[in-house]
């Protein structure tokens, strides 16, 4: 009996282990967000769709897009999501090996110049979709 106890005690335990595993890295993803910038990264690119559709349709309401952009695509909305891909993604050795990288110069770079670099990547990606629903190149 005192086996079987021991069996099943054992067999829950290997079934949570992945969990406090997550949990243990949950910090590093967080420690990520932050040196990677990446509510800046999230802010730029809803930025520049917003700006995309104002200029695209200079009568519609500019605060109402914003809002709704932010509300459905903002960080706010953006961060859970995205730090539960992180833990899911990387194992506790990378992010300690990824977030050395962003505490280096060319990491310190990278992160600066991402925020500018996705918002000009979501204005490509707007125009491009445009041509294609509009059938003719801007």
């Amino acid at each position: 009996m005192k086996k079987i106890v021991a069996l099943m005690v054992m067999v829950s335990l290997c079934g949570i282990g992945p969990l406090f595993a997550q949990d243990d890295i949950r910090p590093l993803a967080v420690e990520y967000l932050e040196l990677s910038k990446a509510k800046e990264t999230v802010d730029a690119t809803v930025d520049s769709y917003v700006n995309q559709i104002a200029k695209d349709n200079p009568k519609a309401d500019r605060a109402k897009i914003q809002e709704l952009y932010n509300r459905m695509m903002g960080w706010d909305a953006l961060k859970e999501p995205i730090l539960e891909l992180v833990v899911k993604t990387f194992s506790q050795e990378e992010l300690q090996g990824i977030n050395e990288f962003y505490r280096t110069p060319p990491g310190q770079a990278l992160a600066d110049k991402s925020p500018k670099l996705s918002g000009e990547l979501a204005n490509l990606i707007s125009n491009n979709l445009q041509k294609a629903f509009t059938g003719r190149p801007k």
